[in-house]
């Protein structure tokens, strides 16, 4: 009877104190302060920030949401325990612009991503210096050499098309099956801008979105583009999905 009862009182002792009881730790990434503040709070868990002086800026969540936590969404945790948590910075810093007039397209666009900048829509512009940049602009504005800019800006750019006037010759690349970073990428090298977006309806991890159809179609062969003293370089609309099956559909 004693055995039994200690066993009775054990029993309940660890169905109050919630024994053994986990819990799923849920995603919190690119959720507000005040949001993760209410989901932990409602799951007796405690949460710790990371010093705010040290936090970098990430282009991939907006201002002041959470950018990581640890333990990581999904793993099991007592109540009670501290999540650590970073918060993107509350200000994107900025960066001296560098110097890439008259530099070669790839030469500045190399220039531009060392210190976290990327080429917005490219411009095309009779001039004898062929593939040069012959000027920056942000927001539509002129940029020149040390103006300060936020990092991860668009910068549109203006290149020569040498001789003849009047006309540029490109390529289209193959999209299809490249990640979608990647093939905006591959467009700027063939000297072209990123069209209209259509996104898939059923979208599960919007970092890994790959191209699935193209409105110009990808040929070795070479294209003209006339144009008039200076036009915006011809643009390539872009399908994207999760959905990996679509790539040969």
């Amino acid at each position: 009877m004693l055995c039994a009862f200690f066993l009775v009182t054990d029993f309940f002792l660890k169905k109050h104190t919630n024994h053994n009881q986990l819990i799923s730790l849920p995603n919190l990434l690119g959720k507000t302060f005040q949001e993760v503040h209410n989901t932990l709070n409602s799951l007796n868990l405690n949460y710790q920030l990371v010093d705010k002086n040290i936090r970098d800026y990430n282009p991939n969540f907006q201002i002041g949401a959470v950018t990581s936590q640890d333990p990581y969404p999904g793993e099991k945790v007592k109540e009670g325990r501290s999540i650590y948590l970073t918060l993107n910075a509350e200000k994107i810093p900025l960066t001296a612009f560098p110097n890439i007039s008259d530099k070669p397209f790839r030469y500045a666009k190399s220039i531009l991503e060392s210190v976290n900048l990327k080429v917005g829509k490219i411009f095309y512009k009779n001039d004898i210096a062929e593939n040069v940049i012959l000027k920056s602009e942000f927001d539509g504005f002129l940029i020149k050499k040390s103006d300060s800019i936020p990092i991860f800006s668009s910068v549109d750019l203006y290149i020569g098309t040498g001789d003849p006037r009047n006309q540029f010759q490109f390529k289209v690349p193959k999209l299809e099956g490249l990640l979608f970073q990647d093939a905006e990428n591959l467009l700027k090298e063939n000297f072209l801008n990123l069209g209209d977006i259509y996104i898939d309806g059923l979208v599960s991890d919007s970092l890994n979105l790959i191209v699935y159809k193209q409105s110009r179609r990808s040929t070795n062969t070479i294209q003209t583009f006339y144009f008039s003293s200076k036009a915006k370089a011809p643009s390539v609309d872009v399908w994207l999905t999760n959905d990996i099956s679509k790539i040969n559909n």
